[in-house]
């Protein structure tokens, strides 16, 4: 009874009328031996699924391991903006200008080593076998800059400040479209839309909740803010999607420390709540494609 009244306090600034937990189709696997996790992607790419939740893909050492990793980073290795830190610095850091091509890549190639040196967890060979056991246990690549050489980061940590920050209405594909043109300016050809989403939780803060929005990505829309957190999104034809507590139906995902889940958020609409106090959210995470050959890259 409890863990369902703290439920409804999570979401109690939305429109009870517009919370629905079947909007989407989210599959739960309990463990590694699920009979369905050798066919994750291809369920993703065809949209017979919406998304998995793999239950305690981490133990609670290799999760609490990694939150301590998280806390020892300096302030100079991270990239702070509206209360979201990141590290290591993400593909955009480049867009922004926050960071150089030829420092990017480079700094790239240590974070996994060093991961694996401080907490004697491989992070980087996990994603790469899950994501291959996700995928018919095909080969896995860590996406890398044909261009001018060097990989992609193989994942990504984040973290949301108690009160202080959300991640705003998006979809990859829109992120995808609307940077187009700058990452052609940069020299690359390796970003392809599609790329689909997914994240390990390390650490929950009271509120911060994913929600996945009834909207689906179609080329030509934008959004505009509607107050300080939501956002709606303006359909090609000028018609609207109203994003706000108020408005469209949504789905709200609530994932336990060591919970990986990974989602086709590169057409779904979806946000990051902003949290209510307590400790800060932390996940770890990337983004897949796959190949021509049916293969899987994984980046951040």
């Amino acid at each position: 009874m409890w863990e369902s009244l703290k439920s409804l306090l999570r979401i109690s600034k939305h429109n009870v009328n517009n919370i629905d937990n079947s909007l989407f189709t989210i599959k739960v696997l309990k463990d590694f031996d699920e009979k369905d996790l050798d066919k994750v992607i291809a369920k993703l790419k065809n949209k017979s699924i919406d998304g998995f939740i793999l239950k305690r893909a981490l133990s609670k050492a290799q999760t609490e391991s990694l939150v301590k990793y998280f806390s020892s980073l300096e302030e100079r290795d991270l990239i702070q903006k509206r209360g979201v830190g990141s590290y290591p610095k993400s593909f955009l850091s480049l867009l922004y200008g926050l960071e150089t091509e030829k420092g990017y890549f480079k700094n790239n190639e240590k974070v996994g080593k060093d991961v694996l040196e401080k907490t004697g967890f491989d992070l980087q060979s996990f994603f790469l076998d899950i994501m291959s056991k996700f995928n018919g246990n095909k080969k896995v690549f860590i996406k890398s800059n044909k261009s001018n050489g060097g990989t992609f980061a193989p994942f990504n940590f984040r973290t949301l400040s108690e009160n202080e920050s959300n991640i705003p209405l998006h979809c990859e594909d829109c992120h995808y479209s609307w940077m187009t043109n700058d990452v052609r300016n940069l020299g690359f050809n390796e970003l392809e839309p599609g790329a689909i989403p997914f994240y390990i939780t390390l650490q929950k803060s009271n509120g911060g909740n994913l929600l996945l929005f009834d909207a689906r990505w179609t080329t030509g829309q934008i959004t505009t803010k509607l107050g300080k957190d939501y956002h709606q999104i303006i359909n090609p034809d000028g018609t609207k999607i109203n994003c706000s507590p108020s408005g469209v139906r949504r789905m709200p995902i609530d994932t336990e420390p060591g919970d990986l889940i990974i989602f086709n958020g590169n057409e779904i609409w979806h946000m990051v709540e902003r949290g209510s106090g307590g400790k800060k959210r932390l996940t770890v995470g990337g983004f897949v494609n796959t190949t021509k050959e049916g293969e899987v890259e994984i980046w951040a």
